[in-house]
């Protein structure tokens, strides 16, 4: 009896020990020195305390990362300073974060991909939101930047399909908003179009002269673009991923046109690209799966790696250049026998002989388009290199 008393109290004991440690682990995570902040989990929740700055993560290196699933809460408590690069990323379990006012930076992908959260406020002393803070919080609906913020990271709300709309402080003197979009102060650089911001057509204010980095990234709804002549420049990945755009006509502004600027424009079905572009970036406009021409102005004298990559209904390019630009793999996954190429009478020639250009299925040389030498035009061009070749008259 007294052993089967004995090995009960011990079960209860163990039991009681295993449940103890369970609900209660705590970690030292500050940085430089460890033990300035700790992180205690309880329950489903997670407190962060102490004073200074959170150490930073990799991609799954948080001591909790493994148990986030049961992760709904996390309490970070005044005198914390910074919350840690992926500190609770890909927590989709967690609804509730506070954030004091102690805090002044957000780390990168410290909130990335927690699902469940539907509101953050960040608070006033916060500068820098890094980048890919709130990457793919699908739940997030709108967003207050403070007046405080000096720094928002590339794509921090990327993925955000929810949100309609980001709210900047009139107090800030870096940043500003119209009509739930970012822009900097000066309202001359577009950064940010909310994934979730739900319109068909959207007008670029005149005072534009920059479309960032990834400003439409993946805005799905966005059907058609109006660019002012006042801008110059649309960097990398800025329209991205806008799968329903259908139409945008780039003006004669427009001198740069970033890698993947218009990847995955999948409805897009024809381009003019304006004469003082020099070069077409790397994957431009690679996956545009739908578009079907493409005009080359002669100011293009080099086309990158997969500008037009896997184009796959692409069937005609007109290249106003009489020098073939350098275009090596640039058409990379595109069926050129089934593409007509569209030059000068002048240039045809060169365009027969390019290793490149001389692979597409015809090449057609157009009497009406100009010639870069004036006395080229009179000359009887030598077409006999490419049995293919045709005029058009």
């Amino acid at each position: 009896m007294a052993k089967t008393i004995f090995k009960i109290h011990s079960t209860v004991a163990i039991a009681l020990f295993v449940c103890s440690t369970a609900v209660a682990q705590t970690w030292n995570i500050g940085s430089p020195n460890a033990a300035d902040v700790t992180a205690t989990l309880s329950g489903g929740t997670l407190t962060i305390s102490g004073s200074g700055a959170m150490r930073d993560w990799t991609y799954d290196g948080s001591p909790w990362y493994s148990q986030r699933a049961g992760i709904t809460t996390v309490v970070i408590n005044d005198g914390v300073t910074t919350i840690g690069s992926f500190a609770f990323h890909d927590n989709s379990s967690l609804t509730s974060v506070t954030i004091p006012g102690s805090v002044t930076g957000i780390g990168q992908s410290a909130f990335a991909y927690c699902s469940g959260l539907t509101s953050v406020i960040i608070p006033g002393n916060v500068t820098s939101i890094a980048g890919s803070a709130f990457e793919g919080c699908s739940g997030l609906t709108s967003i207050i930047i403070p007046g405080s913020v000096t720094s928002i990271g590339e794509k921090s709300f990327e993925g955000c399909s929810k949100l309609t709309g980001i709210a900047v402080d009139a107090a800030n003197a870096w940043y500003s908003s119209i009509d739930s979009v970012v822009y900097n102060k000066n309202q001359d650089s577009l950064l940010i179009c909310p994934r979730g911001k739900q319109q068909d057509t959207f007008i670029i204010p005149n005072s534009v002269t920059c479309i960032g980095r990834y400003a439409f990234y993946y805005c799905s709804s966005l059907s058609s673009v109006a660019i002012p002549g006042s801008v110059t420049s649309i960097e990398q990945s800025a329209f991205q991923g806008c799968s329903g755009l259908t139409s945008v006509a780039i003006p004669g502004s427009v001198t740069s046109i970033g890698s993947s600027a218009f990847s995955a424009c999948s409805y897009l079905t024809s381009v003019a690209i304006p004469g003082g572009v020099t070069s077409i970036e790397s994957s431009a406009f690679s996956y545009c799966i739908g578009l079907a021409s493409v005009i080359i102005p002669g100011s293009v004298t080099s086309i990158e790696y997969g500008a037009f990559q896997d184009c796959s209904s692409l069937v005609a390019i007109t290249s106003l250049n009489s020098v073939p630009p350098n275009a090596d793999d640039a058409f990379f996954g595109l069926n050129t026998s089934n593409c007509t190429l569209t030059v000068s009478i002048c240039a045809l020639p060169d365009y027969q002989k390019d290793t490149v250009w001389n692979k597409f299925g015809r090449i057609v040389a157009d009497t009406s388009l100009p010639c870069s030498d004036p006395n080229a035009a009179i000359e009887e061009p030598e077409i006999s290199l490419h049995e293919d070749a045709q005029y058009k008259y």
